[in-house]
């Protein structure tokens, strides 16, 4: 290492040693002291008010190095907290967004939200392929969010097959404009899975992040 650049460093102003010190790490600051002292000048050493200013330099980035340390094992604490948290889920009813869902034979709860009063609101249920298969109207049409039930049943009166079901919400106003309304379902959860740290739930036949629930009932 050359006396040039030891010099020049011992000109820098503690901030700017600071943030060389940050940079570099506990360790090569460590040698880089050393060396300091190794290289001064006889004739003229260090002045131990700086001496003692780089030591607090170097005590202070430690010390950073070890709390960037131990917070990392609290988030990894945190994290493996959460899951366990989540696996408690299964089986409650939640509250999420989405425009379909899988009907296992029982009735099927869901909600829709207006952003604005409507005229009118149409409710169609279709199978997988997108084939109308029932066609509510329900009475709600303010602005706001409304629940409904779904029997199961097509317009025959008939229990259609379990599969998946998608959900269509149309509102109409006076001039006959219509406009796609948020829709929800309220379904159990079926399991979770963990992926990268991730938690997801699987809820009405899909697998959703945990952030995505809206309501846990």
């Amino acid at each position: 290492m050359e006396i040039g650049v030891l010099n020049s460093l011992d000109r820098e102003s503690p901030r700017r040693q600071y943030q060389i010190n940050r940079e570099m790490g506990k360790e090569a600051f460590l040698k880089l002291l050393v060396a300091q002292l190794e290289h001064q000048d006889p004739l003229s050493p260090m002045d131990n008010t700086e001496f003692l200013a780089q030591l607090a330099q170097f005590s202070t980035l430690e010390s950073i190095n070890n709390l960037g340390t131990e917070l990392g094992t609290v988030s990894s604490g945190i994290n493996t907290l959460k899951n366990y948290t989540a696996s408690a889920l299964v089986g409650r009813f939640v509250k999420v967004e989405a425009g379909g869902f899988e009907f296992t034979g029982e009735p099927v709860r869901m909600a829709y939200s207006l952003t604005e009063d409507a005229e009118s609101v149409t409710v169609t249920i279709r199978d997988s392929v997108g084939r109308p298969v029932r066609t509510l109207t329900p009475a709600s049409t303010r602005k706001g969010e409304y629940e409904l039930i779904w029997d199961g049943k097509d317009e025959l009166g008939r229990t259609v097959r379990p599969g998946f079901y998608q959900v269509d919400v149309l509102s109409a106003d006076s001039a006959g404009n219509t406009t796609t309304a948020t829709t929800y379902i309220m379904e159990r959860i079926r399991g979770i899975r963990i992926d990268n740290e991730q938690v997801y739930v699987s809820v009405g036949g899909m697998t959703i992040p945990l952030g995505d629930i809206k309501e846990i009932y």
